[in-house]
């Protein structure tokens, strides 16, 4: 994994931030958790399962509305641990970085990453890393983040090299 400095979980939280994963959501969408709308009949709200959520966070995140994306994420990580985990970290990074909060989009793909550093969107962390260094003005950090995908996906190769170029990379 990469260090990125000032940037890591353990220096957010010395300066009195929480990483994504430890920070209660706004809304609860899991089972037992409010519900996100309409719909309640004698039953109470149904209960909906992390991707359900994640296909509406992402849905929310292309519409640019991060603040459902955002709460879609924290509802996913405010449940137990499984196989939708990494995919709601790298969704809380997305929705930080839509709004420009690179300190903690950098710790929600940083998450991302070491919950799943060979999983599908491994490289699409480390990539939002880097970028969210880059915004932060840690180039250094971003270069180390960006070191570590050593053979680009075909699809992300054009923007793993445009990064590098940005933060300025040997």
């Amino acid at each position: 994994t990469v260090t990125v400095g000032r940037w890591s979980p353990a220096a957010m939280a010395k300066r009195g931030r929480t990483p994504a994963a430890a920070r209660p959501p706004a809304l609860g969408f899991w089972a037992g958790g409010a519900s996100s709308g309409g719909g309640g009949g004698a039953g109470g709200a149904a209960v909906r399962t992390p991707t359900q959520i994640l296909q509406d966070g992402n849905a929310a995140l292309a519409r640019r509305d991060y603040a459902a994306a955002e709460t879609a994420a924290k509802s996913v990580l405010a449940g137990p641990k499984s196989s939708s985990t990494p995919a709601a970290q790298f969704l809380l990074g997305q929705s930080y970085a839509g709004r420009r909060d690179w300190a903690h989009a950098a710790v929600a793909y940083d998450d991302a990453y070491r919950g799943a550093p060979t999983g599908p969107r491994a490289q699409d962390a480390q990539l939002g890393l880097a970028a969210s260094l880059i915004g932060l003005g840690d180039k250094t950090s971003a270069c180390q983040a960006l070191s570590l995908i050593r053979t680009p996906r075909p699809d992300l190769r054009d923007r793993v090299i445009a990064e590098r170029q940005r933060a300025g990379c040997r």
